[in-house]
């Protein structure tokens, strides 16, 4: 199986120090972890600097690991900001293309007080529409997914079929989340089924009931934050056997945005194959 990491805490603090970076690689391969999969995001100092990208990308390829997924991570939500965000979308997936991903993928954000879900899912089809027509320019695949912060706009398979919809470009592909559907009140098998059929990646993560203001918002006025793997909510067991039943032979990305203990990676890696 292929194991990928996401760096959401690691991207800004690692990937512009090549020499913490080549230590992060090292420790993460001993784990029998080979991707990474970088988070944009905020970190302008990283995917603005090309030739640090050259950089990074030769550091992955000397130990043979590859880069299975970047996430853009762009608010094209904000109020005001739809067409700066399509800006800077068209920039990251420029630099994107410097690392050859086997995939790129964009989603939507929290929504706005003053905007309804409808006109959120609207602006999210604009977005991908933006993100594919740049990808196509680049050779790039562009996906998106089930998204946890978006729980009333995204994060269920209904409201990812009313934006599939709305999208004009092709094609658009899937990237399955483990918990994500969850802040929507159902499962993230339930997503696996109805868009398998586009499925390139997957996301692994656990979460758990949490306290007003710690993690995210969630249908029902819950809140909801990472849980250790398999002790959490998410039905992790149910999804990796969907994934195992369906002979799913893509990459696995461990999400631990909460921690930068890099040990609890290779406990992370060790749980998800006896899962599989």
């Amino acid at each position: 199986m292929k194991i990928s990491l996401m760096t959401y805490k690691h991207t800004k603090g690692l990937f512009t120090d090549l020499d913490a970076f080549c230590n992060f690689l090292d420790t993460i391969k001993s784990y029998g972890i080979t991707g990474v999969e970088p988070m944009f995001l905020e970190a302008e100092d990283f995917y603005l600097n090309h030739d640090l990208l050259h950089g990074v990308l030769e550091e992955i390829l000397k130990r043979n690991m590859h880069i299975p997924n970047i996430d853009l991570i762009v608010n094209h939500l904000k109020p005001g900001g739809f067409e700066e965000a399509c800006e800077k979308t068209r920039a990251m997936i420029n630099s994107a293309s410097i690392l050859k991903p086997d995939l790129a993928m964009t989603n939507g954000n929290r929504l706005p007080e003053d905007m309804s879900p409808e006109e959120g899912r609207k602006l999210v089809a604009l977005s991908i529409d933006n993100a594919i027509e740049a990808g196509k320019k680049h050779g790039l695949d562009i996906a998106t997914e089930a998204f946890g912060i978006s729980y009333d706009v995204m994060s269920t398979s209904d409201m990812l079929e009313d934006i599939f919809s709305m999208v004009e470009n092709s094609p658009l592909y899937f990237v399955g989340d483990s918990a994500n559907s969850c802040y929507g009140g159902e499962s993230s098998v339930v997503a696996l089924e109805k868009f398998w059929h586009i499925l390139r990646h997957v996301h692994i993560k656990d979460i758990k009931e949490t306290q007003e203001g710690t993690g995210y918002p969630a249908k029902g006025d819950r809140w909801l934050g990472q849980a250790e793997l398999g002790t959490g909510i998410a039905g992790i067991k149910e999804f990796t056997n969907f994934l195992k039943t369906h002979s799913y032979n893509g990459w696995y990305s461990l999400e631990t945005y909460w921690t930068d203990d890099l040990s609890i990676l290779g406990e992370y890696a060790d749980t998800l194959r006896q899962l599989l």
